[in-house]
């Protein structure tokens, strides 16, 4: 197991504290992470997307991963002013 995976792991022991990551929890984690009504990015503190959710990514017309690495400068002037889009 890589390190940022046993990372992963105890992140999720840290958060989980008493309770144990039963099949309910891994559900409830996947949708928080898949979640089609809502949007999860995060973007470095230099402006480039880390991470785009997939659902996000189709909305946008990326590949999976398309994302990561982009300027968030660079996406809007790809995909135009996100705000009149909500």
């Amino acid at each position: 197991m890589e390190e940022r995976e046993k990372e992963c792991l105890n992140v999720l022991k840290d958060v989980l504290g008493p309770y144990e990551l039963s099949p309910i929890i891994v559900r409830t984690l996947r949708f928080f992470l898949r979640n089609p009504y809502e949007s999860l990015v995060v973007i470095n503190k230099d402006g480039f997307f880390e991470f785009l959710d997939r659902g996000s990514e189709r909305f946008f017309n990326l590949p999976p991963g398309g994302a990561k690495g982009l300027n968030t400068e660079l996406f809007q002037c790809l995909v135009g002013d996100v705000t009149t889009l909500i």
